[in-house]
C-alpha cells in the first residue's frame, strides 16, 4: 500500500490556492450585490462610521433607510470611488 507523503511546500501551495479562491469568492459576492450595509461600505472604503455618516449628510453617497438600518447603492459607492480617483504622473 502506497502512502502519499505531504511536504511543507504542498501545504503552502494548498494554503495559497485556498486563500485565493476564498478571496475571489468573497469579492465577487460583494461586487454582485445591489445594496450594501454600512459595515460593508466602511470596509470597502476603509472609513469609520462617522465618516460614512458625513458622506450621507453631504449627500455624497446614495442610501436607503429601513428602521435603524442603512443600505447603500453599490453603484453610488463605485461613483464615489471614481470621483475621488487620483492619477499618478506616470499613469497619465
Amino acid at each position: 500500500m502506497d502512502i502519499p507523503i505531504i511536504t511543507t511546500n504542498d501545504l503552502k501551495e494548498l494554503e495559497q490556492t485556498l486563500a485565493a479562491t476564498i478571496k475571489a469568492e468573497l469579492s465577487n459576492t460583494v461586487l454582485k450585490k445591489k445594496w450594501l450595509r454600512s459595515k460593508e461600505v466602511q470596509e470597502i472604503l476603509g472609513i469609520s462610521s462617522s465618516k460614512l455618516q458625513d458622506l450621507r449628510i453631504k449627500k455624497a453617497i446614495t442610501y436607503t433607510k429601513f428602521g435603524n438600518l442603512f443600505y447603500y447603492d453599490m453603484e453610488s459607492v463605485n461613483t464615489l470611488m471614481e470621483q475621488n480617483k487620483v492619477l499618478c504622473k506616470e499613469c497619465k
